[in-house]
């Protein structure tokens, strides 16, 4: 009787190691996912700051197209004129 008990609480023994390993692991892989969470996260606003500056860049790009052609509009008007009054 007394073996079985010992055999029993060495098993309970067991089983609460495995237990203990179990948690120890499972909270590894949550210290993980939250560093994966964090390093998307910064990922995601890296992206949004580099959206936005390509949204700045494209408007710059634009404004100056706009500049441009108003000036070379304007060139060949003033050449249309100068045409007429010679």
């Amino acid at each position: 009787m007394a073996g079985t008990v010992s055999q029993l609480m060495g098993t309970v023994s067991q089983l609460t190691g495995a237990a203990s390993q179990l948690t120890g692991a499972a909270s590894q892989l949550m210290g993980a996912v939250s560093q994966l969470t964090g390093a998307a996260s910064q990922l995601m606003g890296t992206v949004s700051q580099l959206t936005g500056t390509v949204s700045q860049l494209t408007g710059a790009v634009s404004q100056l197209m706009g500049a441009v052609s108003e000036r070379c509009c304007s060139r060949e008007f003033l050449h249309s004129q100068s045409r007429f009054k010679w």
